[in-house]
This record gives structure tokens, sequence and C-alpha cells, in this order.
């Protein structure tokens, strides 16, 4: 009898126990996305040039272009551009086909060689004088521009203040609007948008001449994610 005494107050103190804990309350999470956003001027160009040539022979057309290549090269080295500023970003040999008609196959007339370079050029300035230049020993075709910062870290790094800036203050505003706060930050997740995208389609003797040049300004954009606990307001 004396068990069963015992046996029933312990349960009552452990159902007493459980009426005066508390519940857990889940964590309200909020995820917020900020962009931040700086403006520069460029310092450096890069444009995309090419060299090709046709011919009759692989091993004839194949030289003709080889010497325009060095040629070109030769004028960017005169130029001022640096070794180190220009990379050859294609090399190719192609046949060139008759049409087909009346039944008959195609057969080769003739074969094209072509190279690619990307020349950074830093003397924006220079911009006009170093396309005279390699128009005049060889390229014959633009094929796009763009405009760089020579380091652009400081942008970004600024951009990355702002855009977490811009992702605390719509958390803090969603917090207010929902009667909360902001407490720990649970995550943070970065993304990139890069400056405006090239130009292109350019002819390359469109572009022969003192050409100005409007580098105009770059946007470094970055974005941030941000996950937040929001805890009751005091």
């Amino acid at each position: 009898m004396r068990l069963n005494v015992l046996s029933v107050a312990a349960a009552l103190v452990v159902a007493m126990a459980a009426a005066f804990v508390a519940p857990v309350r889940a964590e309200t999470l909020l995820q917020v996305t900020g962009e931040g956003r700086m403006t520069a001027a460029p310092d450096m160009a890069v444009i995309s040039l090419r060299v090709s040539r046709e011919g009759a022979t692989a091993a004839g057309v194949t030289a003709e272009m080889a010497a325009a290549a060095r040629a070109v090269l030769a004028a960017l080295e005169a130029q001022g551009v640096a070794e180190r500023d220009v990379q050859t970003t294609a090399l190719q040999l192609n046949p060139r086909w008759t049409r087909p008609a009346d039944g008959q196959a195609p057969r080769i007339v003739g074969y094209e060689a072509a190279t690619g370079f990307e020349v950074r050029i830093r003397d924006l300035d220079r911009f006009g004088a170093v396309l005279d230049a390699v128009i005049s020993d060889g390229a014959n075709g633009f094929q796009g521009v763009r405009f760089a910062l020579t380091d652009p870290r400081p942008m970004q790094d600024g951009a990355r203040v702002a855009a977490f800036d811009d992702a605390m203050a719509k958390a803090r505003l969603y917090a207010e609007a929902s009667g909360m706060m902001v407490g720990d930050i649970r995550s943070i997740r970065e993304g990139t948008a890069g400056p405006r995208p090239m130009a292109e389609g350019l002819s390359m003797r469109a572009m022969a001449g003192d050409v100005p040049v409007a580098a105009g300004e770059l946007d470094v954009v970055m974005h941030v994610s941000l996950e937040v606990v929001l805890v009751p307001a005091p």
C-alpha cells in the first residue's frame, strides 16, 4: 500500500513539473538579399582581334596568316603593349567548300587560316593609335571591346559592405513590421554581378583613324544573402 502511495505521489510531482515547463518556441528565420553598387571610371580596355587569310593551299594560307600575325604582334610591341598583355585565344584552319548543285558532291576549293588575340590596353589615350597600328600591319577582324579596372578589389570590397548594409536594413524593416527584432546571423552567402558587357560586332575598318573612345563608367555590383533569426522585441 505504501508503495502505491509513493508511486501516485511521484506521478503528481512529474505532472506538476511538466505543467511549469515553458513550451519550446520554434525559431523565426528570415532570408534577405542585399545589393551593393560602386561606380568607377575604367583604366583599361580589352580588345579582341582576329587575323585571317584565305588561299588555295593549307600550307600557303597558314604561312600567310602566320606572317600577318607576327606583324600584328610586332606592331603591338612597338605601341608599348607589354607581352604579358597579349594572349592568343584561337587558332584555326578550315577548308572552304563549293556549294553542291545538280547532285554534285561538294569539293574543297581553298582554305582559311585564322588566329585571335586578346589585348589589354592600359593607356586608354592610346586606344585609337593601337588599333591603327594593328589594322595597318595585318589584323582584319575586330570582335569586341570591354573596359575594366586594373585593380577591382577596392571597388568590390566597397560594394560588399554596401550589400551587407542593404540586407541588414531590409531585415530590420521586416522585423519591425512584425513586432520583432533581428537576432543572430545564421548564414552569409555572396553573389556577384559583373560590369556592363562588351560591345561586339564592330567592323575593323570602321575603327580605323583617330577613334574617340568613350569609356564611361563601370558599375561594380555585389549581392549578399543573409539568414537571420528574429526574436521578440523587448
